[in-house]
Protein backbone atom coordinates (compact mmCIF):
# COMPACT_ATOMS: atom_id res chain seq x y z
CA UNK A 1 0.00 0.00 0.00
CA UNK A 2 0.96 3.31 -0.70
CA UNK A 3 1.59 6.03 1.43
CA UNK A 4 -1.89 7.18 2.66
CA UNK A 5 -0.85 9.92 4.95
CA UNK A 6 0.59 13.57 4.38
CA UNK A 7 3.79 13.82 6.10
CA UNK A 8 3.23 14.06 9.82
CA UNK A 9 5.27 15.41 12.71
CA UNK A 10 3.95 12.93 15.06
CA UNK A 11 3.02 9.27 14.75
CA UNK A 12 -0.12 8.25 16.96
CA UNK A 13 -0.74 4.53 16.96
CA UNK A 14 -3.11 1.92 18.91
CA UNK A 15 -2.65 -1.54 19.39
CA UNK A 16 -5.86 -2.55 19.46
CA UNK A 17 -8.35 -3.99 21.82
CA UNK A 18 -9.87 -0.48 22.31
CA UNK A 19 -13.59 -1.57 22.16
CA UNK A 20 -15.67 -1.55 25.49
CA UNK A 21 -18.72 -4.40 26.14
CA UNK A 22 -21.71 -4.10 24.25
CA UNK A 23 -23.76 -2.48 26.36
CA UNK A 24 -25.02 0.92 25.31
CA UNK A 25 -22.76 2.41 28.00
CA UNK A 26 -19.67 0.42 26.59
CA UNK A 27 -20.91 1.70 23.06
CA UNK A 28 -20.76 5.28 24.33
CA UNK A 29 -17.40 4.56 26.30
CA UNK A 30 -15.93 3.05 22.84
CA UNK A 31 -16.99 5.46 20.24
CA UNK A 32 -15.82 8.12 22.97
CA UNK A 33 -12.30 6.84 23.18
CA UNK A 34 -12.24 6.72 19.25
CA UNK A 35 -13.63 10.42 18.59
CA UNK A 36 -10.65 11.24 21.18
CA UNK A 37 -8.22 9.45 19.31
CA UNK A 38 -9.01 10.86 15.80
CA UNK A 39 -8.88 14.42 17.38
CA UNK A 40 -5.50 13.75 19.07
CA UNK A 41 -4.52 12.48 15.04
CA UNK A 42 -4.13 8.95 15.54
CA UNK A 43 -3.04 7.64 12.01
CA UNK A 44 -2.88 3.47 12.09
CA UNK A 45 -5.57 1.93 14.84
CA UNK A 46 -4.59 -2.00 15.05
CA UNK A 47 -7.55 -4.30 15.34
CA UNK A 48 -7.75 -6.61 18.58
CA UNK A 49 -9.62 -9.50 19.40
CA UNK A 50 -12.26 -7.56 21.38
CA UNK A 51 -12.89 -5.12 18.77
CA UNK A 52 -14.70 -7.70 16.77
CA UNK A 53 -16.45 -9.45 19.38
CA UNK A 54 -19.66 -8.39 17.82
CA UNK A 55 -18.45 -9.06 14.28
CA UNK A 56 -17.15 -6.61 11.41
CA UNK A 57 -21.12 -4.66 11.12
CA UNK A 58 -20.77 -3.63 14.83
CA UNK A 59 -16.89 -2.72 14.85
CA UNK A 60 -17.62 -0.41 11.87
CA UNK A 61 -20.41 1.02 12.86
CA UNK A 62 -18.50 1.91 16.24
CA UNK A 63 -15.79 3.21 13.58
CA UNK A 64 -17.68 5.22 11.44
CA UNK A 65 -15.84 7.63 9.62
CA UNK A 66 -12.96 8.08 11.47
CA UNK A 67 -9.36 9.76 9.83
CA UNK A 68 -7.24 6.64 10.99
CA UNK A 69 -6.81 3.18 8.91
CA UNK A 70 -7.79 0.07 11.08
CA UNK A 71 -4.68 -2.44 9.71
CA UNK A 72 -4.59 -6.02 10.70
CA UNK A 73 -2.41 -8.55 9.11
CA UNK A 74 -3.93 -11.79 10.35
CA UNK A 75 -7.85 -10.87 10.39
CA UNK A 76 -8.96 -12.72 7.52
CA UNK A 77 -12.05 -14.35 5.52
CA UNK A 78 -12.20 -17.82 6.73
CA UNK A 79 -12.84 -18.87 3.24
CA UNK A 80 -10.51 -16.92 0.88
CA UNK A 81 -7.43 -16.23 3.98
CA UNK A 82 -7.91 -12.72 2.28
CA UNK A 83 -7.20 -9.89 4.61
CA UNK A 84 -10.24 -7.89 5.81
CA UNK A 85 -8.30 -4.98 6.71
CA UNK A 86 -5.39 -3.29 5.63
CA UNK A 87 -2.36 -5.50 6.36
CA UNK A 88 -0.02 -2.75 6.94
CA UNK A 89 0.00 1.07 6.12
CA UNK A 90 3.14 3.20 5.42
CA UNK A 91 3.29 7.06 6.88
CA UNK A 92 5.91 9.69 5.69
CA UNK A 93 6.96 11.03 9.18
CA UNK A 94 9.09 14.01 9.45
CA UNK A 95 11.35 14.77 12.63
CA UNK A 96 10.28 17.56 15.08
CA UNK A 97 13.09 19.64 14.08
CA UNK A 98 14.51 20.30 10.61
CA UNK A 99 13.55 18.92 7.06
CA UNK A 100 14.06 15.23 7.32
CA UNK A 101 11.54 12.60 7.13
CA UNK A 102 11.48 8.48 7.30
CA UNK A 103 9.01 6.10 5.90
CA UNK A 104 7.65 4.40 8.58
CA UNK A 105 6.00 0.96 8.01
CA UNK A 106 2.50 -0.02 10.52
CA UNK A 107 1.55 -3.18 11.08
CA UNK A 108 -1.14 -5.08 12.90
CA UNK A 109 -1.60 -7.98 14.40
CA UNK A 110 -3.96 -9.76 16.63
CA UNK A 111 -3.17 -13.41 19.05
CA UNK A 112 -3.70 -16.23 17.41
CA UNK A 113 -7.07 -17.82 17.71
CA UNK A 114 -7.84 -21.13 15.74
CA UNK A 115 -11.46 -20.88 17.24
CA UNK A 116 -12.38 -17.57 16.11
CA UNK A 117 -14.98 -17.22 13.98
CA UNK A 118 -17.35 -13.80 13.82
CA UNK A 119 -19.51 -12.74 10.85
CA UNK A 120 -17.59 -10.55 8.28
CA UNK A 121 -18.38 -8.44 5.89
CA UNK A 122 -20.52 -9.56 2.55
CA UNK A 123 -21.69 -12.56 4.93
CA UNK A 124 -18.45 -14.05 4.95
CA UNK A 125 -17.18 -15.25 8.28
CA UNK A 126 -13.57 -13.84 10.20
CA UNK A 127 -10.33 -16.04 11.47
CA UNK A 128 -7.66 -15.17 12.67
CA UNK A 129 -4.48 -17.17 11.29
CA UNK A 130 -1.07 -17.39 13.00
CA UNK A 131 0.59 -13.60 12.73
CA UNK A 132 4.22 -14.92 12.27
CA UNK A 133 3.97 -15.84 8.37
CA UNK A 134 1.59 -12.68 7.55
CA UNK A 135 3.92 -10.48 9.54
CA UNK A 136 7.05 -11.47 7.69
CA UNK A 137 5.35 -11.33 4.06
CA UNK A 138 4.26 -7.84 5.30
CA UNK A 139 8.16 -6.80 6.17
CA UNK A 140 9.23 -7.55 2.61
CA UNK A 141 6.47 -5.79 1.05
CA UNK A 142 7.58 -2.69 3.04
CA UNK A 143 11.25 -3.14 2.36
CA UNK A 144 10.48 -3.69 -1.33
CA UNK A 145 9.01 0.07 -0.93
CA UNK A 146 11.70 1.56 0.54
CA UNK A 147 10.63 1.68 4.10
CA UNK A 148 13.09 2.72 6.55
CA UNK A 149 11.31 1.80 9.92
CA UNK A 150 8.69 -0.90 10.79
CA UNK A 151 6.49 -0.79 13.67
CA UNK A 152 4.19 -3.69 14.60
CA UNK A 153 1.37 -3.32 16.36
CA UNK A 154 0.89 -6.39 18.26
CA UNK A 155 -2.27 -7.25 20.55
CA UNK A 156 -0.31 -10.39 21.30
CA UNK A 157 1.01 -11.46 24.89
CA UNK A 158 4.27 -9.94 25.74
CA UNK A 159 5.94 -13.06 24.81
CA UNK A 160 4.80 -13.97 21.40
CA UNK A 161 5.34 -10.46 20.63
CA UNK A 162 9.20 -10.91 21.79
CA UNK A 163 8.85 -13.88 19.95
CA UNK A 164 7.95 -12.36 16.65
CA UNK A 165 10.31 -9.78 16.87
CA UNK A 166 13.05 -12.11 17.61
CA UNK A 167 12.18 -14.23 14.34
CA UNK A 168 11.44 -10.90 12.44
CA UNK A 169 14.54 -8.90 13.12
CA UNK A 170 13.47 -6.63 10.32
CA UNK A 171 10.84 -4.94 12.57
CA UNK A 172 12.15 -1.99 14.33
CA UNK A 173 9.32 -0.91 17.11
CA UNK A 174 6.78 -3.22 19.01
CA UNK A 175 3.93 -1.39 20.53
CA UNK A 176 1.83 -4.38 22.63
CA UNK A 177 -0.94 -4.61 24.44
CA UNK A 178 -2.97 -7.55 25.94
CA UNK A 179 -4.31 -8.53 29.15
CA UNK A 180 -4.12 -4.71 30.94
CA UNK A 181 -0.83 -4.90 31.98
CA UNK A 182 1.71 -2.11 32.07
CA UNK A 183 5.44 -1.45 31.59
CA UNK A 184 7.71 2.36 31.53
CA UNK A 185 10.48 0.28 30.51
CA UNK A 186 10.87 -0.76 26.58
CA UNK A 187 12.33 -4.52 26.53
CA UNK A 188 14.88 -4.86 23.64
CA UNK A 189 14.88 -8.55 21.91
CA UNK A 190 18.51 -9.16 20.25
Amino acid sequence: METKYPETPRLLLDSGNFTDVPTPQGITKTRALLTAMEKLGYSVVNVGERDLRQGYDALMDNVGERQFTLVSANVVRNDTKETVFEPFVVVDVRAPEGEATQRVGVIGVVRFNPIFRKPGPDGAELAIVHPLDPVKQAVAELRGQGVERIVLLAALHREDAARIAGQVPEIDFVVGSYGGHFMTKEDRVD
